[in-house]
């Protein structure tokens, strides 16, 4: 399965937005074995996309390594170390407060 990923060039004039048109890039993505790892696996791929884009600015395609097989458990995971630690730091109270 293949996500489009769509972005405009808007060269420092934020008033050409109307008149740019949207780029498409086909990007292959990590296929889940089961289903129950959906969420996890949209979570990592969302990360890996806006993480790729902020290093390569605006050339996804040169930084965003396709793949197919599906993310190992290692993976899967650290991704959601990431959400608790996230959703911990910003949206639970501290217990000695």
């Amino acid at each position: 399965m293949a996500y489009r990923i769509y972005w405009t060039n808007l060269e420092n004039d934020k008033r050409k937005i109307k008149s740019q048109k949207l780029r498409f890039i086909q990007m292959k993505c990590a296929q889940q074995v089961d289903a129950v790892d959906s969420g996890y696996y949209v979570m990592k791929y969302m990360h890996d996309v806006v993480t790729v884009y902020n290093e390569y600015k605006d050339n996804l395609s040169e930084g965003y390594v396709q793949r197919e097989i599906p993310y190992s458990d290692e993976e899967l995971q650290e991704t959601r170390e990431q959400w608790a630690k996230y959703f911990k730091d910003n949206y639970l109270m501290d217990a000695g407060e």
